[in-house]
């Protein structure tokens, strides 16, 4: 994947996106500056640029664009991407309102945007592969004036007043895509910002402009997408009272992951640096742990705010088991549930977010299985886990998993695995939802017969057990903000 860097002196290509507009601007965009020096290569894939609507408005395939461009498939697949290597300057005119869409890995180094001063470096060096988002109204803004405007857009300013009207005492921060890590964060801090992880040092300057002018001085980040580095260090640089913490979604077990383990790394950098004030840990027990390495550390512990009236009315002519995921992924696989599910007589199984084999498998074993591989919307989430008459996550890792609560909340026992904290404190709930042997389909089969036979039950305990568990949930925040 690297390329080599052209000793030959930089050309320049130019190409013309403005299509008639007026107000746009001819920007250069060359690798003349030297990589970070934790780059291994100098490169940078431009993949897309859109427009103020987010439609893309170039095809990097078509001829009238690539006189002496590099254009290539991104790993063979997809769509042609501009491949910026030292020897090349590529100049631009655009309409100010676009933005650039980059490929970020461990081969990119950092572009230099510059209309004919002094240029603006952005760097694009990640050490796991992910997308970041350049606005060029922010570049333009910082070539023309050496300082980003302080002008914000509408709904950003609606935002703002409202904030500053509700005076919250802490504003969370959260990837719109997340939704284990936005669901539990939410909950908690309801008052929030939604943020990709495509932030640059420049929209990572607008948007701490935006939470600080909210008149809040505690942010917390659901989860640590990578970018949000640039927007930590920017609220600290702005507001020295402002704290920064970060609500950490994850567990030990997923160390092997990439992203995860960088994420992991940055958050425990950024505390020693000060730039972080604290790490909270929604796994019990890793508080504890990572407090060793010399951080501030606590324990938040996660909960769903709606708590259920009844249980609810499933679908007829069941019993109908829905087994859920957003994703096929090793720490939830669904196997020994859809095994599981052979042990109830006529069971009808609805099965979501999982590869074509989990499909196979519950064929093989003659399973009456609705397979849909896309998730649901959050927003239909709570209607379709109430049409089950039971729902299952037993999976193998977790730090606290949500969907048995947001179940609960809907009216239907959840099953799931012994990876967290949830009902520790109840033994009559602990013992009916929590699996203690989550790969033995036998142990989960008898424990789906008791808890259908038990259903209203179920609910109803939980239903006097929530009120004080959610405040218990509330006062761990409390602690740790404190």
């Amino acid at each position: 994947m690297p390329q080599e860097p052209s000793d030959a002196a930089s050309s320049l290509r130019k190409i013309d996106l403005a299509g008639g507009q007026s107000n746009c601007i001819q920007l250069n965009l060359d690798l003349s500056a030297s990589p970070c020096k934790e780059s291994q290569g100098r490169e940078a894939w431009l993949l897309d640029i859109f427009d103020k609507d987010g439609r893309s408005i170039i095809t990097w395939g078509d001829e009238k664009y690539n006189l002496g461009l590099h254009v290539k498939q991104l790993g063979g697949e997809g769509n042609p991407a501009l491949l910026l290597t030292p020897s090349l300057t590529v100049s631009i005119k655009l309409p100010v309102n676009s933005k650039l869409y980059f490929f970020c890995h461990p081969w990119s180094s950092a572009v230099e945007f510059s209309l004919s001063g002094a240029p603006v470096r952005l760097e694009l060096y990640s050490p796991v592969g992910r997308h970041k988002v350049v606005d060029i109204e922010d570049v333009a803004d910082l070539l023309e004036t050496g300082s980003l405007s302080a002008q914000v857009k509408p709904e950003e300013l609606k935002w703002v007043k409202a904030m500053r009207a509700k005076a919250p005492a802490v504003i969370s921060v959260l990837h719109p895509d997340w939704r284990g890590v936005r669901s539990a964060t939410e909950n908690l801090v309801p008052d929030r910002l939604l943020l990709a992880d495509t932030l640059n040092v420049l929209s990572a300057k607008r948007y701490a402009q935006l939470l600080v002018s909210t008149g809040c001085t505690k942010f917390i980040f659901g989860g640590f997408p990578l970018s949000y580095e640039f927007l930590a260090r920017e609220i600290r640089y702005i507001s020295r009272e402002s704290r920064v913490f970060v609500f950490w979604l994850s567990s030990f077990l997923q160390s092997n992951e990439d992203y995860a383990w960088y994420s992991f790394l940055t958050i425990n950098r950024l505390c020693k640096e000060g730039v972080v004030e604290k790490i909270g840990f929604a796994k019990k027990g890793m508080a504890e742990t990572v407090g060793r390495t010399g951080v501030k550390t606590g324990f938040i512990a996660s909960y769903v705010r709606k708590i259920p009236e009844k249980s609810s009315v499933p679908k007829l002519n069941g019993p109908h088991i829905g087994i859920w995921a957003l994703a096929p992924i090793w720490r939830k696989t669904p196997y020994a549930m859809i095994a599981a599910s052979v042990l109830v007589n006529n069971a009808k199984v609805f099965m979501v977010g999982q590869e074509l084999r989990a499909q196979d498998f519950a064929h093989f074993l003659g399973v009456n299985v609705t397979f849909q591989v896309d998730p649901i919307p959050q927003e239909e989430m709570e209607q379709a886990l109430s049409l089950m008459d039971i729902n299952l996550y037993v999976t193998l890792s977790e730090c606290s998993p949500m969907l048995p609560l947001e179940s609960l909340a809907a009216g239907v026992p959840c099953l799931f695995g012994p990876t967290s904290h949830l009902f520790e404190d109840h033994s009559y709930l602990h013992s009916r939802l929590v699996v203690p042997y989550p790969d033995r389909s036998d142990v989960i089969g008898t424990m789906i017969h008791t808890a259908i036979d038990e259903r209203e039950q179920i609910i109803n305990e939980y239903i006097e057990y929530a009120t004080g568990y959610n405040e218990y949930c509330n006062k761990t925040l409390r602690e740790f903000l404190h």
